[in-house]
């Protein structure tokens, strides 16, 4: 599921930036503002000097100022293991070798490279006692020489930035050498073997370099990323297998070279910078032209007093399902170090199963949404502003959305809630789990009678902890792969039971919720229409392949409910042994093929069938 592709992109000149009236105007909100219950604030001792040896470090006075909670120093990160915020995994290249990856300390530890780089960290209660405290701290250094002209530092004999690069050369994406550099690279790690990667970071353009188009390192800040980002997807493109490439960094431009997105490192916690937050940044990137986002599920910093729990790792496992990525953080920083719950703990593999196993059935939809995606720009999560631009309660909502064109997700956000408040647009909804059942044996779905809810109107609804609040549109039919199906790869299957996608591609379950006249789509070209008319309703599929389907579809939900007295496949009336109604429930099961098949059922209302 890519982002749309473009044309390789002319960086020689900047284009100019529009600036946002609302932040002109002071009426913008920020992070900073945001000031969560039991907060800490934190404070950095940064180095006055560009380059010069740390003689000495003492932290005593700062650690028994008032209000401080910690003051920490390199030696203390490092007694915590964590010694370097460079890759923890770099790709092999050719022969084994390692490409150069810098050590890049949180906190200087033996010397300093530039001026504010961050020697101590202090914690108190408040950000004006975490000043004065960093005042307290005692720091001696030994001033080296420092070079500070580019063509200086590119000389041999120049002081080195990371002994690690030799020449204090970086990638400069504006030289064609630069990217040829860069595609080499590339293509060793396909060669060795890899089928994608994270291009991380991008985000800190040393400002005093100097680019070949001439435009300084102030100047290439928000240019790099999408220069950087283009450039693998321009590599990527013409790769003789298909590549998965993550990006977190990126500025106006980057959205045809975004293929997979993660929003960063999130905090471990419920609010802000964590899964309300994530939230947030879902719509926003949708807003912002990007479709193909995930976070990282159970956050990745716990500091202080910050901790996973089950009840979050739950509920942050539900949001990922109805994300652009569903991808799982078994790991991060925690300082102090703590227990992690993991999605294969007793206690949460039976919800990591529901909802992977739930995405993984949506497959057919989902593709069909980012088709659309590819086509008209509009993501997958979508800002319900996206879908209904002229309803103001639906304007102002920022947690719940669309998934897809037809599925409403509300995920709970708050520790403790059972319930969830949302707000319904026009039309009416189906509250899936009130109308369907979980079967914990297949993973699949099982409809009963359909709980069908007024649009247009707030709305509470059962939310227990193993349910992510999800609503579909009337009208809508959802298409899913079997329940069965494991995986969307094509490797396993056969004598280690896994069963893939290509092991069920003649095969689609079909969970219908007819209304009146609607078109839902599946994969990247396949159409289903529902019409609905006096004592009948009809469904026309036109797919690009002869497939068998399997359909539930709740009768209940049509503006004139029937009862079924015979169903025809093309015109021919299909036998009792291949279709089932359910009075109580208001339910018809049909099972038939085609891949243009045409399905009517005829019958009557007022529950007489003649």
């Amino acid at each position: 599921m890519n982002a749309p592709t473009a044309s390789k992109t002319d960086f020689s000149t900047w284009k100019g930036r529009l600036e946002d009236d609302t932040l002109l105007r002071g009426a913008g909100r920020f992070g900073d503002d945001v000031k969560p219950q039991g907060a800490l604030a934190a404070v950095f001792v940064r180095s006055p000097h560009a380059f010069a040896k740390i003689e000495r470090v003492d932290v005593a006075a700062a650690k028994s100022a008032p209000g401080v909670v910690a003051v920490l120093t390199a030696a203390d990160l490092e007694a915590q293991h964590y010694h370097s915020v460079s890759h923890g995994h770099p790709i092999p290249g050719r022969g084994g070798k390692l490409p150069v990856s810098p050590h890049r300390p949180v906190l200087a530890g033996a010397r300093v490279m530039h001026v504010g780089e961050p020697v101590v960290l202090v914690i108190a209660t408040t950000a004006a006692q975490a000043q004065d405290a960093t005042e307290k701290v005692v720091v001696e250094y030994e001033p080296l020489t420092p070079v500070t002209d580019v063509r200086e530092a590119a000389k041999a004999g120049a002081p080195q930035l990371w002994d690690e690069a030799p020449g204090n050369i970086g990638f400069d994406f504006t030289a064609p050498a630069g990217r040829v550099l860069y595609r080499e690279l590339l293509r060793q790690a396909i060669d060795d073997g890899h089928d994608g990667w994270m291009e991380d970071f991008g985000e800190y353009t040393p400002l005093d370099s100097r680019s070949a188009n001439g435009m300084n390192g102030t100047e290439m800040h928000n240019l790099y990323p999408v220069q950087y980002h283009c450039a693998a997807q321009d590599f990527a493109r013409n790769a003789e297998r298909p590549l998965g490439r993550f990006i977190r960094s990126g500025f106006t431009g980057v959205a045809p070279c975004a293929q997979i997105v993660w929003g960063g490192d999130p905090t471990v916690g419920w609010g802000f910078d964590g899964l309300a937050s994530a939230v947030t940044n879902g719509l926003t990137m949708g807003l912002s032209g990007i479709s193909t986002w995930g976070s990282d599920i159970g956050g990745f910093f716990a500091l202080g007093a910050n901790a996973l729990t089950p009840e979050l790792l739950q509920r942050w496992v539900q949001f990922g399902a109805v994300s652009g990525v569903m991808r799982t953080q078994a790991n991060g920083i925690a300082l102090p170090a703590k227990p992690r719950p993991q999605v294969w703990d007793a206690d949460q593999i039976g919800n990591w199963r529901r909802y992977a196993k739930l995405r993984t059935q949506l497959y057919p939809y989902i593709d069909a949404a980012a088709t659309t995606y590819r086509r008209r720009g509009m993501p997958i999560m979508r800002q319900l502003a996206l879908a209904y631009p002229n309803d103001r309660r639906a304007v102002g909502q920022d947690d719940e959305f669309l998934f897809g064109p037809d599925v409403l997700a509300a995920p709970v956000i708050e520790p403790g809630a059972r319930e969830r408040r949302l707000y319904l647009p026009r039309g009416r909804w189906i509250d899936l789990w009130r109308s369907a059942d979980y079967g914990e044996d297949t993973g699949g779905l099982r409809l009963g009678n359909a709980k069908l809810l007024r649009g247009r109107r707030a709305a509470t609804i059962p939310a227990p902890l193993d349910e992510l609040p999800l609503l579909v549109r009337s009208g809508a039919v959802l298409p899913l792969l079997a329940p069965d199906v494991d995986t969307l790869a094509s490797y396993g299957g056969g004598d280690d039971g896994l069963v893939r996608l290509r092991d069920r591609a003649g095969r689609l379950e079909l969970l219908a919720f007819p209304r009146g006249h609607s078109v839902s789509r599946f994969y990247d070209d396949g159409r289903i229409a529902s019409i609905e008319r006096p004592g009948r309703w009809t469904l026309r599929i036109n797919g690009n392949r002869g497939r068998s389907y399997g359909l539930q579809a709740s009768l209940g939900t049509l503006k004139r409910p029937l009862r079924p007295c015979r169903v025809l496949v093309d015109g021919r009336r299909l036998p009792g042994s291949g279709w089932d109604y359910r009075a109580g429930d208001e339910l018809l099961t049909a099972q038939f093929s085609g891949a243009h098949a045409k399905l009517t059922v005829i019958g009557r209302g007022g529950g007489r069938c003649g």
